[in-house]
């Protein structure tokens, strides 16, 4: 039988190593994988952090990272309620293809085009949930 507790409070040392800890295997890891493929690992890093740091490259960043922060921000919902919620990609995408129709297809005037739109792609949502 599963059982939940209470986590005991952890020091900051215990956080910050963690953390650290984290970060430091995940740099590992990667490395080893680059090494696998004959990429040296402190140039790929180093060309990593530097392009993204370009207009263009932090304009592919944000791009690539509203998405991810929509469904992390949706997430929060379902996990509060105490539900699991493991679609959110799925809902996303099924959402944005609701809103592309409507906003495509859809005659409407254009004062009812924007809220007919938002409502269609949460419907979209819902439904793929």
């Amino acid at each position: 039988m599963i059982r939940i507790e209470e986590r005991m409070e952890q020091s900051l040392i215990v956080k910050i190593a963690t953390r650290v800890v984290a970060v430091l295997l995940a740099l590992g890891i990667s490395a080893a994988i680059f090494i696998s493929y004959g990429i040296n690992p402190i140039y790929a890093f180093s060309t990593m952090f530097s392009k993204s740091l370009t207009p263009y490259g932090l304009n592919e960043v944000v791009t690539k990272f509203i998405p991810l922060e929509l469904c992390g921000v949706g997430l929060i919902v379902a996990f509060k309620s105490g539900m699991w919620n493991i679609g959110a990609e799925g809902q996303l995408l099924v959402g944005a293809i609701m809103a592309t129709w409507a906003a495509l297809f859809l005659d409407v005037p254009d004062f009812t085009r924007l809220p007919l739109i938002l409502v269609l792609s949460a419907f979209g949502g819902i439904i793929w949930a």
